[in-house]
C-alpha cells in the first residue's frame, strides 16, 4: 500500500484508497470512508465539518462539498448504482446513509486501518 500511494502520488498529485464491503442482505455494497454511520444520517453540514474521511483530496481537487463526493448524483457510489451493475451502494444519493438500509441490524462497515493509514486524508503529506 505505501508503494501504491507513492506512485499515486507521484503520477497523480493524490490518490484515492476506498474499503468495498458486499453484503448478503438485500445486495448491498457498502463504500467506506472513513466515516462512521451517524455522521451519514446527519446533515449535509455535519459531513462536511468531517476532517478525517479517506476521500478528502477529491473534496478538494473537485471544489465540492465533503457531502456532494460521499453520497451526491456524481459520487462514486451513485455513478456504480447508475452504471446497472445491480448494485445497491451505500452512501449513494439513493441510499445516502447506512440506515437507509431497508434491514435491521446491518452494519455498515466504515473503513478500516488501511483506510486510517493509507486515505488521502493526509494528501498533503506526499
Amino acid at each position: 500500500m505505501e508503494d501504491a500511494s507513492l506512485l499515486a502520488n507521484r503520477s497523480c498529485g493524490f490518490g484515492v484508497v476506498i474499503d468495498v464491503h458486499g453484503h448478503n442482505q438485500h445486495n448491498f455494497t457498502m463504500l467506506g470512508y472513513n466515516i462512521n454511520e451517524n455522521t451519514l444520517d446527519a446533515s449535509d453540514s455535519v459531513i462536511d465539518a468531517h476532517s478525517t474521511s479517506s476521500i478528502l483530496a477529491l473534496k478538494v481537487t473537485w471544489g465540492n462539498a465533503l457531502s456532494s463526493v460521499v453520497k451526491g448524483a456524481n459520487s462514486l457510489g451513485s455513478i456504480l448504482q447508475s452504471k446497472n451493475f445491480n448494485w445497491n451502494v451505500v452512501p449513494s444519493s439513493d441510499y445516502p446513509s447506512p440506515l437507509d438500509i431497508p434491514s435491521v441490524g446491518t452494519k455498515y462497515f466504515q473503513g478500516d486501518e488501511i483506510i486510517d493509514i493509507h486515505g488521502s486524508k493526509k494528501w498533503w503529506l506526499y
